[in-house]
């Protein structure tokens, strides 16, 4: 069978098809940033928490046997990825700055929002009717910032399968967040004063992925047990038929 034969994601999402991480995806425990070699390994069982992990590339040029694994139940030929923080960047940020524009901010930058239907938004920080911010009018700049953009989503497509693979996903999706990693701490950091620290701890969750989320870990020492646990509460929930999206 030919990629092409294969639906894509979005198809068959829009056909009314639930479309889930495949279980060795689920077994992916993966960070975003850094040498792929170093960022990604593989748990024996993605229902145990604590279950033991192995890497995911083993040698040079040599990958854990998940790797040739479709990245989806059903495969698809292709899976168009967006990333969260990215997706509500724009929105966060105007949130945040268009309540003190006016009255804190020497810099601030309006222009006139696009003519539409010409009705004012019900509240500070909700994009209006007609594209605007605030009054008939779109905020450019504040606090020496431009208003940021999402990049354009990313299509990862098959190569060496008729489907998806966990390496083509992985791979793929691991390169491109590099080119957007500033833009995500970015993103992440709008309404804590500035971008979050390039250190801090982060992990992609393999549920959903088509709209990747990063997850932040919790306590101090930052640990990720309760993101663990959530994604074995998904297999469960699959397993006994009451996870319908």
């Amino acid at each position: 069978m030919a990629a092409s034969d294969l639906p894509s994601f979005q198809a068959l999402r829009d056909s009314g098809q639930v479309v889930f991480s495949s279980m060795d995806m689920l077994r992916v425990r993966w960070k975003p940033f850094g040498p792929l070699s170093t960022s990604i390994q593989v748990v024996d069982d993605p229902a145990d928490p604590a279950s033991p992990q192995k890497p995911y590339q083993t040698d040079p040029g040599s990958f854990h046997s998940i790797s040739t694994s479709a990245a989806t139940e059903p495969p698809v030929s292709s899976i168009t990825v967006t990333q969260g923080d990215l997706d509500q960047w724009e929105s966060d940020w105007v949130e945040e700055h268009v309540p003190h524009a006016d009255d804190y901010s020497d810099d601030a930058v309006w222009v006139a929002a696009p003519r539409g239907d010409d009705v004012e938004g019900e509240g500070e920080g909700e994009e209006e009717e007609d594209g605007g911010d605030a009054g008939g009018r779109k905020l450019m700049r504040c606090c020496d910032e431009d208003r940021p953009h999402a990049p354009p989503p990313l299509v990862v497509r098959a190569s060496t399968q008729p489907f998806v693979t966990i390496h083509d996903f992985v791979t793929t999706v691991h390169d491109w967040l590099q080119t957007v990693r500033d833009d995500i701490l970015s993103a992440k950091g709008v309404t804590q004063g500035g971008p979050l620290p390039a250190d801090t701890p982060l992990y992609v969750s393999p549920v959903g992925l088509d709209r990747l989320r990063l997850r932040e870990g919790r306590n101090q020492p930052p640990d990720f047990e309760d993101m663990w646990k959530g994604v074995a509460e998904h297999i469960q929930r699959r397993v006994n038929g009451t996870l319908i999206r």
